[in-house]
């Protein structure tokens, strides 16, 4: 139908509908309302501090997550439709549309409106969003790259077959493209701080509180000391553990998929480690992020970046600093939603020009990946997308962090990392079923528990694990089972011998909890290669090894289904160069050798080579010809097809707080920078084909686009988390991937390249830059070229 008055086309047109629909969004009226978290007034009630006996479980570093926000007196959650895509980490698709997926996000309240109530220490604040835009800024900004688009195809393909007679002026369609144009120059706004009281400027320390733990008999005085909040704590009072002094604040809105930006200076009359998290302040106070601050005396700025994986709109933040008397003070506390940071594409820096991971034909290598450093730091894991074709679970799958109260299993943190594994084309370590350490308090304080209900429990754990994470290829059954005990059990002091460790599994179902443990695991998991795994067991002749030899070979005999057995190799090399530390290679060869005879495989599981402070050249050198070596070794025995480093690097190791006085084990150094320990495994690799055609793609760098297994051959993405719920942020099928992670315009096929179908959520995302003009252009571009048809 021709256009009438001013070039007005009916209001079936479907560029009149799209015109309607962008003075809606200048209005601010398009998913305003979708999955609002409505927060009380202060005078409800605050989260209480840990109490006593609920602060154990602090203790776990890598805990538990909770999945939904928590719905309470305080707030409850209001769920509408918005289009967004559905997670790939999550999987979230409540109350949906076809197609759409609710994301329960903090209200759209009064920027930085807060109400505070000193004296109690509570905090009550309504964000908006991802809390880093203004309303309609957010809104505006959000909606470009999907309005800009939509119009210009709409010019492209239905305007000219609807009007053949497009109108002489071309004024009319400009206007119309004005309000676009406002929404795709349109920036972000500065991010928002979720700290309200982080100068301490006046003499108030609210909303921030403090908490001791009486059971330990800590106290602490926490005040506004010239402009800074110190804690003080006399001698005799810090308790004996972090979580026994705390400097909290409640009821902290996180997004979930959202990247934080943290930032505090610190100082202390003596050097200290603290440590600051993120996560529930109530059982099982499940750590969201958990990093460490070396404090020193000097005023320091410590910084860092985290992925928040959890929809939480009352989430504590603390600082645990007990353990340390004197005084600590905090200033210019800064807690703000930002961009996922850009990472540029790994390149090996193998001699060979080929990454660790191109040999897998010759043996599989992985690497361990804890939680932390999973979400803190993208280039980390560009590393090991880039290197390994396999990991480890260092700590997410552990029974205290998967099940932290009976019958409740919380797979969160695994689950993202399997789906950043999957991403990447990796394969996914299980690790482990049952062992006696990381054993959740609810289980081991329970002395009422009998061989039957233990069993119970430990069938459970196995069916449900395996069933949340079904045909993983590899499963650490049982772990460290074996130990050197009194010959007789009831004379502590009679002579050791290496038997059977006494633990909550053993000591209340019996010895037999290793073979029903393996023959649980094989019903719940029946291709999975199933192992038994151990430290100090590698070299033939020693006397726990030859112990456990012996295990697997009566488990064989009796058709227990173990496949594999994993040889953890631990070592190192001391302080003063002594090789008391260092394996005899010829040992673990035969003892790789009689495994075969049993037809069982051997992996390297757990390897490291930690050595003792100073690092010095010759350290090195032995730490460069132990990697090298044992690589050898599996490579030269037909039974051993997989070497696992227990870390990538020195940044994230295990080592030095539970060996103090060493450090350095890994193969990267602390600047993720690599040592001659990465280099003479690689040596060992030049003297094999690698594996034919490119090494699996491993998508791009946070938010920069490249399509999922884009990478290829031995450069690779970043990898790293998406810059929205979608794993790998940008990227699809189509170029750069339009609209980017988690506004996708058809920015690809499917949702693991960022893009599929359209998008309104809210919140900064790499790319929109870039997206919006592009858009904007496309629609003139559109016009232009309906114009021109219509005057031919």
């Amino acid at each position: 139908m021709p256009s009438t008055g001013l070039g007005r086309a009916p209001a079936s047109s479907p560029l009149i509908r799209l015109e309607m629909a962008v003075r809606a969004c200048a209005k601010g009226r398009l998913c305003r309302g979708a999955g609002r978290v409505a927060v009380s007034p202060a005078g409800a009630g605050e989260r209480a501090a840990p109490s006593q006996g609920e602060n154990r479980e602090l203790a776990r570093e890598s805990s538990p997550r909770r999945s939904e926000p928590k719905e309470s007196a305080r707030g409850a959650v209001e769920r509408s439709a918005c289009c967004s895509p559905p997670s790939v980490i999550t999987g979230a698709h409540e109350n949906c549309l076809p197609g759409e997926v609710v994301r329960a996000r903090p209200s759209w309240g009064t920027l930085g409106r807060q109400s505070r109530n000193a004296e109690k220490g509570r905090m009550s604040s309504r964000h908006h969003g991802r809390g880093s835009f203004p309303p309609l800024a957010k809104l505006v900004y959000a909606r470009s790259t999907i309005l800009s688009f939509s119009v210009g195809l709409a010019g492209l393909f239905l305007e000219p077959t609807m009007n053949p007679r497009l109108p002489k002026s071309f004024l009319p369609y400009v206007l119309r493209l004005l309000p676009i144009a406002a929404c795709t120059v349109a920036t972000p706004a500065s991010a928002q701080n979720l700290i309200s009281n982080g100068t301490f400027e006046g003499e108030e320390i609210g909303p921030w509180w403090g908490h001791a733990d009486e059971g330990a008999e800590a106290v602490q005085t926490l005040e506004v000391v010239e402009g800074r909040m110190c804690s003080t704590v006399a001698e005799g009072e810090a308790g004996t553990d972090p979580w026994h002094v705390i400097i909290g604040l409640s009821e902290v809105p996180l997004v979930a998929n959202q990247h934080y930006r943290f930032s505090v200076s610190a100082s202390a009359t003596t050097a200290r480690e603290i440590r600051v998290k993120t996560g529930l302040g109530d059982a099982p106070y499940t750590d969201y992020i958990l990093q460490r601050l070396n404090v020193t005396t000097e005023p320091q700025t410590f910084t860092f970046t985290y992925l928040n994986i959890r929809e939480d709109a009352e989430a504590q933040l603390q600082f645990q600093v007990g353990g340390h008397v004197g005084q600590l003070c905090l200033d210019d506390i800064v807690f703000e939603p930002v961009d996922p940071p850009e990472v540029p594409a790994y390149v090996t820096p193998s001699m060979t020009g080929h990454p660790l991971k191109a040999y897998t034909s010759v043996v599989k290598m992985g690497t361990a990946v804890d939680t932390p450093i999973f979400l803190t730091n993208p280039q980390h894991n560009a590393i090991v997308a880039g290197e390994f074709s396999m990991i480890t679970p260092a700590n997410s799958m552990k029974m205290a962090n998967i099940q932290p109260a009976k019958g409740v299993y919380d797979f969160t943190d695994t689950q993202a990392l399997k789906a950043w594994a999957d991403e990447h084309n990796i394969e996914f370590h299980g690790h482990p079923f049952i062992w006696h350490t990381q054993a959740p308090n609810w289980l081991v304080d329970d002395t009422e528990l009998d061989r039957e209900a233990m069993l119970e429990i430990m069938y459970d754990h196995i069916d449900k694990v395996s069933a949340a994470f079904p045909g993983l290829p590899y499963w650490d059954v049982v772990n460290e089972a074996i130990d050197q005990v009194p010959s007789d059990p009831a004379d502590p002091s009679s002579p050791k011998v290496w038997g059977y460790r006494p633990t909550i599994w053993h000591d209340r179902i019996g010895p037999d909890f290793i073979d029903l443990a393996f023959q649980r695991a094989r019903m719940a998991n029946p291709t999975s290669k199933l192992l038994y795994n151990d430290y100090n067991i590698e070299q033939k002749g020693n006397a726990k090894a030859d112990r456990v030899y012996e295990l697997i070979a009566d488990m064989k005999t009796r058709g227990i289904p173990v496949d594999a057995v994993g040889f953890q190799s631990h070592y190192y090399v001391t302080a003063e160069g002594g090789t008391s530390g260092v394996p005899n290679m010829q040992a673990i060869k035969d003892n790789m050798a009689r495994y075969a005879e049993l037809g069982v495989e051997v992996h390297i599981t757990e390897c490291d080579f930690r050595i003792g402070k100073p690092l010095d050249d010759a350290k090195a050198q032995m730490q460069a010809k132990f990697y090298a070596e044992l690589l050898q070794v599996c490579i030269d025995a037909p039974n051993c097809s997989h070497f696992t480093v227990w870390g990538l690097s020195d940044l994230d190791s295990w080592v030095p707080s539970t060996f103090p006085e060493y450090d350095f084990a890994h193969l990267f150094d602390s600047e993720l920078k690599p040592k001659s320990a990465y280099h003479a495994m690689t040596q060992v690799f030049s003297a094999y084909p690698a594996d034919s055609g490119p090494v699996g793609g491993t998508g791009g760098a946070d938010g920069a686009g490249a399509a999922s297994g884009a990478g290829g051959g031995d450069v690779v993405g970043a990898g790293g988390l998406g810059a929205g719920a979608e794993t790998g942020a940008g990227g699809g099928d189509v170029g750069a991937g339009v609209g980017g992670a988690d506004a996708g315009v058809g920015g690809g096929a499917a949702p693991s390249g960022g893009g599929g179908g359209g998008g309104c959520s809210v919140g900064p995302k790499t790319g929109f830059r870039a997206v919006g003009p592009f858009a904007l252009g496309l629609a003139f571009a559109g016009l232009v070229w309906a114009r021109r048809r219509a005057r031919a």
